[in-house]
């Protein structure tokens, strides 16, 4: 046997038994399971190592997580830029790259051709359709009458075979032979089944006729924005909603080819874009109750100009 290639991986220096093939996937080991940070979801206030879109019966979503400090509790902007000073210092000194063996994949077997015949013979001619005394098996296939309209009962055709070596011939008169019985109708070939009609023969309603337009309109005024280092991808259509805004000011204008970058913070970016998409159903209820939350919200709303996003802010703030 050929001994297996050396390969270099990335291992972990605080759990040792730890290695990882790529740097991304020993980066995000770290910052989940040895870093002082995670992610409070504002509505269930649970703690979690890395953004989760579901977690049990709670309905809200990643957009409702917030960097925190388990150690200390804090969040904010503060937290954000300790965080990405500890994935920039503590994660590169914990990795270090050593030279291991590759591991030997395992022989794949393949079955013999002559078995899986055996297996599909077997299941065939199993006691739940034919029943087999001693070594007599008989097989009866009846036909109905085709073309001849006056022939006689349906003719059966009998294939047997017989042991070489049988039991005495009281045994052998005294089992029964197993009998499998085929019926074919007259005619020999079923109707065919009732074609359904494809979606094109469907009656498409309004309103997802005018989706399917905002969709195709969305494709040629895609815009990309950069905020605070975050990526995020939108439309002109969406941007334009709330005139007067920032957004709105900024799509009458042309916008560059690469991504327009603004240095805010991303982290509520989301929960704003969601109420620029669905500006006429958007509700304060949907914004969660955690007042720093709120508040932080309050601030990127009054820097991007949107007025009416900022009464639902103050609304939900004074419930609380």
């Amino acid at each position: 046997m050929s001994a297996s290639k050396e390969k270099q991986m990335l291992v972990c220096k605080i759990c040792v038994d730890r290695d990882f093939a790529f740097r991304w996937q020993i980066e995000k080991h770290i910052m989940e399971l040895h870093s002082p940070y995670g992610f409070k979801c504002t509505v269930c206030k649970k703690i979690f190592e890395k953004r989760t879109p579901k977690h049990g019966a709670c309905e809200a979503g990643d957009a409702n997580q917030m960097l925190i400090n388990k150690q200390t509790g804090e969040m904010g902007l503060k937290i954000r830029d300790e965080y990405n000073k500890f994935k920039e210092e503590h994660v590169q000194q914990n990795i270090t790259v050593e030279t291991r063996q590759g591991k030997t994949p395992p022989k794949r077997k393949i079955r013999p051709f002559t078995s899986a015949m055996k297996s599909v013979v077997t299941r065939l001619v199993s006691p739940a359709h034919t029943n087999q005394t001693g070594n007599d098996t008989r097989i009866v296939l009846s036909q109905s009458p085709g073309a001849d309209a006056n022939s006689g009962p349906p003719a059966k055709a009998r294939a047997r075979s017989d042991s070489s070596s049988s039991s005495s011939s009281s045994s052998s008169s005294s089992s029964e032979d197993s009998v499998l019985s085929l019926h074919a109708e007259a005619g020999g070939v079923s109707p065919p089944a009732s074609t359904r009609s494809g979606p094109s023969d469907q009656i498409l309603s309004d309103m997802v006729k005018e989706a399917v337009k905002r969709v195709r309109k969305s494709q040629e005024n895609r815009v990309i924005l950069n905020v605070g280092g975050t990526k995020f991808e939108t439309s002109k259509e969406t941007l334009s909603v709330v005139p007067g805004s920032l957004f709105w000011a900024l799509c009458q204008e042309t916008l560059p080819e690469s991504p327009l970058f603004l240095d805010r913070d991303p982290t509520h970016i989301k929960m704003i874009l969601n109420y620029l998409r669905n500006k006429e159903e958007f509700s304060r209820c949907i914004l969660p109750k955690d007042r720093r939350y709120l508040e932080e919200i309050l601030l990127e709303a009054r820097y991007y100009q949107l007025e009416e996003l900022k009464k639902q802010v103050v609304q939900r703030i004074e419930q609380l």
